[in-house]
Formats: C-alpha cells, sequence, structure tokens
C-alpha cells in the first residue's frame, strides 16, 4: 500500500491463543473489517490483473464469513479454483474428528496414515515446530516446502519478495502465477 509493506489483519470478537482457531469469529460489521477490501483496491487498482482477480477477492471477503478458519478456508479454495489447480481439500476438524487432542505433530502424522500415505509436507515456516526424526520414528517421511520467490514486475523499482498471493496473482495472472508456483524446493 503506497509503495510500501502493509500487513492486513481481521478484527475479531475476544480473540484468544487458547481457542481453535474454527472458533475465533471475525467482526465482520466493523469499519476495520470494511476497510480491508479498500484497502486492496488502493493497492492494486491499477495492477496488470486487477480487474480480473478482483472480483475473486471481494467474494473472498464477504459478510458471510464466520471464523478466521472460515476466512483461510474461503481463500485458499477460491484461490485454487481461480488458478484451476485440481486439489481435494479436507478439514481436520470435520473430516479427521478423532483426531482432536492430539499433541500438533501426532494429529499431523496420524492424518497422514489415515490417507494411506507415508509422506508428509509441510510449510517451510513449521521448520522450528517439527522434526524430521520425530515423523521418521513413526512411519512418516517429512520435508518442507521452500518456495522460491522469483522477481516479478510490481509498481516500484525495487522488488518486494513475499508479501501474498493477492499481490503475485494482481502482477502475474493465472498462467504465469502457475508458472511461478511451481518453483520451489523440498528440504
Amino acid at each position: 500500500l503506497n509503495q510500501s509493506e502493509f500487513l492486513l489483519s481481521f478484527p475479531c470478537i475476544k480473540p484468544s491463543q487458547n481457542k481453535l482457531i474454527k472458533d475465533i469469529e471475525i467482526e465482520v460489521n466493523s469499519s476495520e473489517y470494511n476497510k480491508i477490501l479498500d484497502q486492496i483496491h488502493l493497492a492494486y487498482k491499477k495492477a496488470p490483473y486487477y480487474s480480473e482477480f478482483m472480483p475473486i477477492v471481494e467474494n473472498i471477503f464477504n459478510p458471510n464469513i464466520k471464523s478466521i478458519a472460515d476466512l483461510a478456508a474461503k481463500s485458499v479454495v477460491a484461490i485454487s479454483e481461480y488458478l484451476e489447480l485440481q486439489v481435494q481439500f479436507k478439514y481436520s476438524s470435520v473430516d479427521f474428528k478423532e483426531t482432536k487432542g492430539l499433541d500438533k505433530a501426532d494429529r499431523l502424522i496420524e492424518i497422514t496414515k489415515s490417507l494411506n500415505s507415508n509422506n508428509y509436507i509441510n510449510a517451510i515456516g513449521g521448520l522450528d515446530l517439527y522434526g524430521k526424526t520425530y515423523f521418521g520414528e513413526r512411519d512418516v517421511k517429512l520435508e518442507f516446502l521452500e518456495p522460491c520467490l522469483n522477481e516479478y514486475p510490481q509498481f516500484h523499482k525495487d522488488f518486494t519478495s513475499g508479501l501474498s498471493i493477492i499481490d503475485v496473482i494482481m502482477f502475474n495472472g493465472k498462467n504465469k502465477t502457475n508458472q511461478l508456483l511451481s518453483n520451489y524446493s523440498l528440504v
């Protein structure tokens, strides 16, 4: 926003680190929530793929969203559909209820096994949370997805890496974004 990094934050009703993400409600009627779309509009209205992608963003941030989990799920599904990715989504709180209450790592291991797999790929941020040895001792290979964030044209001269998928799509469109997403390594 204004050629600087800008963190979007969502107003929540009584947030707590002791609540499950599915139980943290978004305050969709607040002026803060309503400003989010305006901020995205201001940031990207001159981007090359704004008119194509902004309706998707507007649909994601509709007032029917109840929780942070709903917003996160809806955004991932909507962007995956826009990019025409062939993905089957499952929700741990719905599809793997029997794992509730397990330690985070044990829960992921059990979910992986219940899907008849022995390989789990986590985002690179999980390096500090999960150990390959712990997973390996339980017959699950743990890998971390490390994206290679290639530069692409933005409004300003200096490229700002890792902003958001919204930034990537607004400047690259569907085809180029899919190319960029295929550039990663597993560590």
